[in-house]
């Protein structure tokens, strides 16, 4: 059974874009930009190109050259009553075939070229995803498990991945930071100068926003000291230079809530101590005649025995 255009007029119909057939099936956009690069000459819309039916009627017969069972198998799933299902996963393996065969077919082109003019060449980049300079691959001749990267089979210069993907990073003095070109991507990468790591530019814009002034400091008539808000919405607190005087000024030692906090309860129960040492000379009139230097270690005895309790 040979091809004929009403069996290329019904593929076309089945792959049409927007129709039943290609939105049901999730392979058939797959199939019609394999078909583009393997048959039609990359003609990506060729399912709406009415006008090429017979050139894709022969594009496909010379692909079926020599292989009548393929041919006859696609006539007969193409016929108008034909389920497009059962089609599809024919085609799919198909495909497959023919997709192998043309790898093969380039790499052994490949290699007989490079033979015959002594030239490292590299092979066609299966994973080839858009990166400028990535279309042809090859091991690196010092270290095999790297490989390397050029826009054609007998490129002068063979780079790594990253070095075909991204610029050498150098620094950006309005950020402040190292960046990077990303020529797949087309877009600017920013550096983090602490983890290593890479950001976008939205990333870099806020590295590159103002820091908030810190707010003037004001009095705090309760607790008789000047306070200012951080960033973090945290206190902190600085004596007066002459401390609980405010028109002094604000001094420049400047210490966090807690800290003051704990300044205050030694204060408190420093004064207490005193308070309690002092009731208890004047409850020990034996202590009357000691001198000044005995008194003095009384009281360091009181305290202790106060500290420890």
């Amino acid at each position: 059974m040979a091809l004929e255009a009403a069996n290329v007029e019904q593929l076309m119909e089945w792959f049409a874009d927007g129709s039943p057939v290609r939105s049901q099936h999730l392979e058939a956009d797959v199939l019609v930009e394999k078909l583009a690069a393997l048959v039609f000459d990359g003609e990506r819309d060729w399912p709406d190109r009415a006008d090429r039916v017979d050139v894709y009627r022969d594009g496909l017969r010379d692909r079926f050259d020599g292989d009548s069972a393929g041919e006859s198998e696609f006539c007969a799933s193409t016929l108008p009553d034909a389920d497009p299902a059962v089609f599809i996963a024919w085609f799919v393996r198909v495909i497959d075939e023919w997709e192998a065969e043309a790898a093969s077919a380039e790499e052994e082109e490949a290699e007989e070229e490079a033979e015959e003019d002594d030239v490292v060449r590299g092979y066609p980049n299966p994973n080839h995803d858009g990166t400028p300079g990535t279309a042809f691959y090859r091991t690196d001749d010092e270290d095999p498990d790297t490989y390397l990267y050029a826009d054609a089979a007998d490129g002068p210069d063979w780079l790594t991945y990253e070095e075909r993907r991204y610029t050498e990073p150098d620094w950006d003095e309005g950020y402040r930071l190292n960046r990077r070109y990303d020529r797949l991507l087309t877009r600017y990468e920013w550096q983090d100068a602490v983890s290593g790591e890479w950001h976008d530019q939205t990333w870099a814009d806020r590295q590159a926003e103002p820091a908030e002034e810190v707010q003037e400091p004001i009095w705090d008539a309760q607790w008789q000291m000047f306070y200012r808000v951080l960033r973090d919405q945290t206190y902190e607190y600085a004596e007066a230079v002459t401390p609980k005087d405010q028109s002094s000024g604000c001094s420049d030692t400047w210490v966090n809530q807690d800290a003051v906090l704990l300044r205050d309860a030694k204060a408190e129960v420093a004064d207490a101590m005193l308070a309690a040492a002092q009731d208890a000379l004047q409850q020990a009139p034996e202590l009357a005649g000691l001198d000044e230097d005995d008194i003095r270690a009384v009281l360091h005895e009181i305290v202790t025995e106060m500290i420890a309790e």
